[in-house]
């Protein structure tokens, strides 16, 4: 049995508006992108960018609604989603597909974050029609295929990622302290993604059900195609697959239950777990996604602690050689991002020394 170690946490207020405030300059790209963007009459945004230099095809699906959109007590429902669109549809069975997409040379994939969830496949051109098909066929019949097997199968599923990605998963649980003490209960970006355990244990056929309806619609969705197709045949394909759907109000948004108020100038949380050395982060809130000062972040994040040859990792693994692992990460979220600089410590190093 590993003994337990100290895991010290800054969380601190950002305070970077001043040191952000100049309006850098940018240069206009050379030549502008073929792009159509349009509308369907039922709502369904539709965005279409062809290169006749490529062979194959990529179609993304974006449905506005991520952990920000659930309400206290049914948390993780927006990625539960991720797991159950690829569970068959109308008329598409249970594991088809995957294996249609593969028959035809392509991948498939999903994600989650706190403001969308995505769903993209790659195919080669001459499959787009395939893509298209399956993706129309699960916004509009995901529920025809729906059982209380499938959704206990899936929310066993995600309860498993959970564990893996938190509860057994070394400094797993420091994630979770992060999130909730940067921002109050009942904000959007308290709670994981991922949800917790007792909600997804709770969550009925008549909870997820609704949830499906309320945010699974065409005017909720955002469909992209990118890659070597025929742009008057793709439209006229996008009008016959998606067009006949019923036209929905855009979702109205619940509201936010809790106020953001001013964090102390800074505070530490220090948890323990079973990990053989120290890990120590900073976290701090910074400005919402799509702001400049969101850009810039961006960029400092990377430069600052992407990759072995990151100034951070260059000087705490390298030069003073106090940690194996240094990186940033700035997470941007619409609701209010988040920075956060971390490292592993050395054997024999504390945490106090490595902060």
């Amino acid at each position: 049995m590993r003994s337990p170690m100290r895991i010290a946490t800054g969380i601190v207020a950002c305070a970077l508006a001043g040191a952000l405030a100049y309006q850098p300059t940018y240069a206009a790209p050379s030549g502008a992108l073929a792009i159509e963007h349009y509308r369907l009459a039922n709502g369904l945004e539709v965005v279409l960018q062809p290169d006749p230099t490529l062979s194959t095809a990529v179609v993304h699906v974006w449905y506005h609604v991520g952990s920000k959109d659930e309400v206290l007590g049914k948390s993780g429902f927006a990625h539960l989603f991720e797991h159950l669109m690829f569970e068959g549809s109308k008329h598409v069975k249970e594991g088809d597909f995957d294996r249609l997409l593969e028959a035809a040379g392509g991948w498939n994939n999903g994600s989650t974050n706190n403001d969308r969830t995505n769903y993209y496949e790659q195919v080669p051109v001459s499959h787009l029609p395939l893509a298209l098909w399956l993706e129309a066929d699960r916004l509009a019949g995901l529920w025809d295929a729906m059982t209380p097997a499938l959704l206990a199968n899936q929310r066993d599923v995600v309860k498993n990622e959970r564990r893996q990605q938190i509860e057994n998963r070394p400094y797993g649980t420091v994630e979770l302290l992060i999130q909730q003490a940067l921002w109050p209960e009942g904000h959007g970006n308290w709670n994981l993604t991922i949800g917790t355990m007792e909600d997804l244990d709770a969550a009925s056929m008549a909870d997820v059900e609704a949830f499906w309806r309320t945010y699974y619609r065409p005017s909720n969705a955002t469909l992209v195609v990118v890659g070597g197709f025929d742009v008057a045949k793709t439209k006229a394909l996008v009008e016959k697959l998606f067009g006949w759907m019923p036209k929905q109000d855009v979702p109205r948004r619940r509201a936010l239950t809790a106020p953001v108020v001013p964090l102390p100038r800074a505070w530490t949380i220090e948890t323990t777990d079973k990990v053989q050395v120290p890990k120590v982060l900073l976290a701090m809130r910074a400005p919402e996604a799509y702001s400049q000062a969101s850009y810039d972040l961006a960029i400092a994040s990377y430069v600052l602690g992407s990759g072995k040859t990151s100034r951070l990792y260059k000087r705490l693994v390298f030069q003073d050689r106090l940690a194996t692992e240094a990186y940033a990460s700035f997470n941007d979220q619409m609701l209010g991002s988040e920075l956060t600089i971390a490292a592993v410590a050395r054997p024999g190093v504390t945490a106090q020394q490595l902060r």
